[in-house]
């Protein structure tokens, strides 16, 4: 009977208990995160590339240069002189012998790239040009007392001797000669390029390809005497035109050292082309008198252009075109300046100063019409010079 008490108390206090528990707490919704509280996005950063490893000749580089050059003096024959000596009996050279140019500004301009990805194989073209120049040479005699005789001398072609025609006497005639000399040179050249040998300061690359080159020179000889005595005058011009034009067309070989020591380098090119000059020689002349009384005659010659060497001749001649260049500068990650020296010669070629052909029949008939002299005096007979240019360099070479 106890137990069954117990029982029922323990289950009455058990149903009092449970209707004093507080209530379940309600659901918590999650709030969301605010963007400034979020993690930042992870940036994907990509792996640095290498620097590429350029081969000994670069992808492609151009090198501009400012040049002076000098071109080799040539060869005319006497062209004005002044009696000397016992009676005349002398000549004393005015305007003749060794014509030397003067100095011509231009530029050379020079573009490469390689064809292969290593860099040691490539294309380079270059042209260079000199600046149209020219020289004058003049004298002339008043022909009063005290002034100077001046003469034109020139071979019989009969006898051999020398002879001349007066320009200019005292007391008799006034006169005068002037020599314009002009002169312009340009080349082209198409090469491939391939590295021989490479190392970090030093490399070698071989050279071939073609080469052209042309050499224009002129001389303008023009002369006026003028006679006057007792109302009668007579005015007398002669002039001469005589050009040499030249091209030459070759293939070519050769060899360009570059050395390198920090910022300094140095760059060492010699090339030798082989072919034929093309020859061109044009000569042409005019010789008008006026007279009182318009008596005035023109003639289709000058002085040294007659019958036989007037007009445009051409003729071709094996030739042999060496060059060599040096340049010294200092070199800037991708940029070099220098200053350097450049020669090239050409073995053969027609200057006008060779074509001017001392023997003149024609000058012997004028001066006295009873003298016999061979039909075909002057003539041109092509003869050939050498001819070389030098001179220095200053410029800039791009490697990009």
């Amino acid at each position: 009977m106890r137990r069954l008490c117990l029982a029922c108390c323990a289950l009455f206090y058990g149903l009092a208990r449970a209707d004093e528990l507080p209530p379940p707490l309600p659901a918590v919704q999650a709030l969301p995160v605010e963007p400034s509280l979020a993690d930042p996005p992870v940036e994907e950063v990509e792996p640095e590339k290498p620097e590429k490893v350029h081969g000994p000749l670069g992808p492609n580089w151009g090198p501009d240069e400012y040049i002076l050059w000098w071109l080799s003096p040539q060869q005319v024959p006497t062209l004005l002189a002044r009696p000397t000596g016992p009676n005349g009996s002398q000549l004393t050279s005015i305007i003749g012998g060794k014509l030397t140019p003067q100095a011509h500004s231009g530029g050379r301009f020079v573009g490469g790239w390689s064809v292969d990805k290593a860099e040691t194989i490539g294309f380079e073209w270059g042209y260079f040009f000199l600046g149209s120049r020219s020289r004058t040479l003049a004298a002339e005699s008043a022909g009063g007392p005290g002034d100077a005789t001046l003469v034109r001398p020139f071979i019989n072609p009969g006898t051999g001797t020398t002879i001349y025609d007066v320009i200019a006497q005292p007391g008799v005639m006034a006169g005068g000669l002037e020599l314009v000399a002009s002169s312009r040179v340009q080349g082209f050249e198409l090469n491939g390029v391939a590295s021989l040998f490479a190392c970090p300061c030093f490399h070698l690359d071989s050279i071939l390809g073609f080469r052209f080159l042309q050499v224009n020179e002129g001389l303008r000889i023009g002369a006026r005497n003028s006679f006057a005595s007792n109302g009668f005058y007579s005015v007398t011009d002669t002039v001469d035109q005589i050009d040499g034009h030249n091209q030459f067309f070759g293939g070519q070989m050769g060899l360009r050292l570059d050395w390198r020591h920090n910022m300094v380098f140095l760059d060492m090119t010699g090339k030798v082309a082989i072919g034929q000059t093309n020859e061109m020689v044009k000569i042409n002349g005019v010789t008008v008198i006026n007279s009182t009384g318009g008596m005035n005659t023109t003639s289709p010659f000058g002085f040294y252009s007659g019958p036989n060497n007037s007009g445009r001749f051409t003729n071709s001649t094996f030739a042999v075109l060496p060059e060599a260049t040096v340049r010294v500068g200092l070199a800037k990650e991708k940029s070099r300046w220098f200053v350097g020296y450049n020669f090239m010669a050409l073995s053969r070629l027609a200057r006008p100063g060779d074509q001017i052909d001392p023997e003149l029949g024609h000058r012997v008939v004028a001066i006295d019409a009873a003298q016999l002299a061979p039909p075909d005096r002057p003539r041109l007979e092509f003869r050939q010079s050498s001819f070389w240019a030098q001179g220095l360099m200053i410029g800039c070479e791009v490697r990009y």
